[in-house]
């Protein structure tokens, strides 16, 4: 069975209507945001999985997604309760550099919509830097001059190259990786 630990650097709105997708059996994903939004990142947890329980994904929606997803996995493979995707809410102060995350190896960070206020961009870069992982995912919409210059810069440290461009929304998948 495939399993992942995933984290989100700050989690936008659009990434709890998907969150599903990310709980594959097995799987650990560790959403993240700065000290003074953990409180609401809880609650929107909450408010958007509702097929959890105890912060574990119900076997039903897990059958689903196993079943489209995973090579092999069907509804009728039994999942036992230790198998269950597990989210997790923790602090991640990008200007902080002793927090426990970047002890663990990630196979999956994935950093969606998180280039909006310039003076955070030097930490930004820096977290990415220190942070463990297998591969990098970076949404984004380039939408100001501010977002290309973070692109510019992070090219300076990181292999970028472009995913997927959807045009309709205008929003820029990449893979980053050192």
């Amino acid at each position: 069975m495939f399993a992942v630990e995933l984290i989100f650097l700050q989690v936008c709105s659009s990434v709890f209507s998907r969150l599903r997708y990310f709980c594959l059996p097995g799987s650990r994903v560790t959403l993240t945001d700065r000290p003074d939004s953990l409180d609401v990142l809880k609650e929107n947890v909450e408010l958007n999985t509702k097929q959890c329980s105890n912060k574990h994904i119900e076997k039903d929606a897990l059958y689903k997604v196993a079943s489209t997803n995973v090579p092999g996995c069907t509804p009728s493979n039994k999942l036992s309760s230790d198998s269950l995707s597990y989210i997790d809410c923790k602090v991640l102060d990008w200007a902080q550099r002793d927090n426990p995350l970047f002890d663990i190896t990630w196979d999956v960070v994935i950093a969606a919509d998180v280039i909006y206020i310039e003076s955070s961009f030097e930490h930004l870069l820096q977290t990415m830097r220190t942070l463990k992982y297998s591969k990098m995912l970076f949404s984004c919409r380039l939408r100001y001059a501010k977002d290309h210059k973070f692109i510019r810069k992070a090219r300076e440290c990181f292999t970028i190259n472009l995913i997927l461009y959807d045009k309709s929304r205008d929003i820029h998948i990449y893979s980053f990786s050192k």
